[in-house]
């Protein structure tokens, strides 16, 4: 997705340019009496840019979900306020009509925007639920193992594990978790804190996951927001036991 909203951006460029050069009177605001004005603003835009992004940053280290949507609002008042702004000096120093060409841009890239958030939600986004569904494809889960992998400062890794028989836990496992969204992503990294394997009467299933990541079978997915399943296994009273590797 952020491919297509840079791609996005650049072609907004690219239109207000081109368009604009066919009914600019000849100069544009950089060659106007507002020129100092215009750079001054596009420097306090700029130091805008940068507060915004730092922030969206941080907040991604919260909930991914949070970030989505503040990344959504965040890329939509700035390109309100890069457009606005532009439209208004036009208005002010450019003679003709060049300042609407601004706005509409600015319109067409807010509608845009909020367009490709749309369908990137549509496509990408599923929960915990369904692909579980999917994967076991109605078959009964009657045991489920997971093994647990911490690291110590040295570098060094201690391995526990579990065992699930009891079929009302295991019940709990597949349907407490069940709403926790997911959005689709090759570039997401569940290492290998948590591996589960599930076992149906016809076949082995298999899932990793760490707070933030969750790979099901092949499919690797970022957790949108709390992690459901992480905080079911640590407010279960389970029976661990050591492995050694």
């Amino acid at each position: 997705m952020g491919f297509i909203l840079l791609l996005l951006f650049y072609l907004l460029v690219f239109v207000d340019r081109f368009v604009g050069k066919r009914i600019e009177p000849g100069y544009d605001i950089t060659d106007s009496d507002g020129s100092v004005k215009y750079r001054v603003g596009m420097g306090v835009y700029l130091v805008l840019l940068l507060i915004g992004f730092f922030t969206i940053q941080e907040n991604n280290m919260v909930s991914l979900k949070n970030s989505m949507d503040t990344l959504k609002w965040y890329l939509i008042f700035m390109l309100i306020l890069f457009w606005g702004f532009q439209s208004y000096m036009e208005w002010k120093y450019v003679e003709g009509k060049k300042y609407r060409v601004s706005l509409l841009v600015m319109i067409i890239g807010v509608v845009a925007t909020i367009g490709v958030f749309f369908v990137d939600e549509k496509i990408t986004h599923t929960t915990f639920g369904e692909e579980l569904e999917e994967l076991l494809d109605n078959k009964e889960i009657s045991k489920i193992e997971i093994l647990r992998t911490n690291f110590g400062e040295d570098g060094e890794s201690t391995h526990k594990q579990v065992t699930i028989n009891d079929q009302h836990m295991i019940n709990k496992f597949s349907i407490q978790p069940s709403e926790m969204e997911l959005k689709k992503s090759k570039s997401a990294f569940p290492g290998i804190d948590y591996m589960m394997t599930i076992y149906t009467n016809d076949g082995v299933h298999y899932l990793n996951f760490s707070e933030m990541d969750i790979q099901i079978q092949a499919e690797k997915y970022f957790i949108l927001d709390e992690n459901e399943l992480l905080k079911l296994i640590e407010s279960e009273d389970l029976e661990w036991e050591s492995e050694s590797f």
